[in-house]
């Protein structure tokens, strides 16, 4: 991969230093980034993380080059996914790119006591964000095991124990905060990962695993 990686590091240097408009810059790189398949933006993904990609990963940054990898696809959930078939994997994809564009707008926002939550009724599963302020994000999952789930998008979500599903949604969080932006939005040691205890009463599970910024400093997403 490292001869079209090169060439695909040098068209996006070369339009980055072009003297044109940021608009038409965007719109360029927007179609070049549309020609690369899920297996060349896992590539892309990888080799950014390694000494030789360093340099890419301003570009992957700035033009969200990864916009379209699916994060439940990556390694680091290998150990979730392994024993899920393509449509358990593609509803917890489908989760997570939904919760990532709802954390965008909610940290665009800059203020604290913004929740959202999936709408229905007499659903099994129950999905919330809320943001205790701009430096700490909260992500709980509700379960109401009175229920049968009938959604496709939390059917792979059935494999998994209670402490699975936390572990899960500490990975994602990691994910999205730290790795997928290559540390370069957020600082390693000024974030805090927790988990609070898994809370069951009667039928309903509640389950949450959050994020804080130690130093008060606004959390940042791509």
């Amino acid at each position: 991969m490292k001869h079209p990686l090169r060439t695909l590091y040098r068209i996006y240097d070369l339009l980055d230093n072009a003297e044109l408009k940021e608009k038409v810059k965007k719109n360029y790189l927007k179609i070049i980034r549309a020609q690369l398949t899920d297996s060349e933006l896992f590539f892309i993904r990888y080799n950014g993380m390694t000494y030789y990609g360093d340099n890419f990963t301003k570009y992957i940054n700035k033009y969200n080059i990864l916009k379209h990898l699916p994060a439940f696809d990556l390694l680091e959930f290998k150990d979730w996914w392994k024993d899920l078939n393509k449509i358990e994997r593609t509803g917890i994809n489908i989760v997570f790119h939904n919760s990532t564009r709802l954390l965008r707008r909610i940290l665009l926002k800059r203020d604290s006591d913004i929740v959202f939550r999936i709408p229905g009724k007499n659903l099994k599963y129950g999905f919330e964000i809320k943001t205790k302020s701009n430096y700490e994000v909260e992500i709980t999952l509700q379960i109401d095991n009175s229920q049968k789930n009938n959604i496709m998008e939390y059917v792979g979500f059935e494999k998994f124990t209670n402490k699975r599903i936390q572990a899960l949604l500490d990975c994602y969080l990691k994910e999205i905060f730290l790795y997928s932006n290559f540390e370069k939005f957020n600082k390693e040691q000024d974030l805090e990962f927790y988990s609070n205890p898994i809370i069951t009463n009667g039928a309903i599970c509640i389950i949450n695993s959050g994020v804080r910024n130690t130093q008060g400093q606004a959390l940042k997403i791509k």
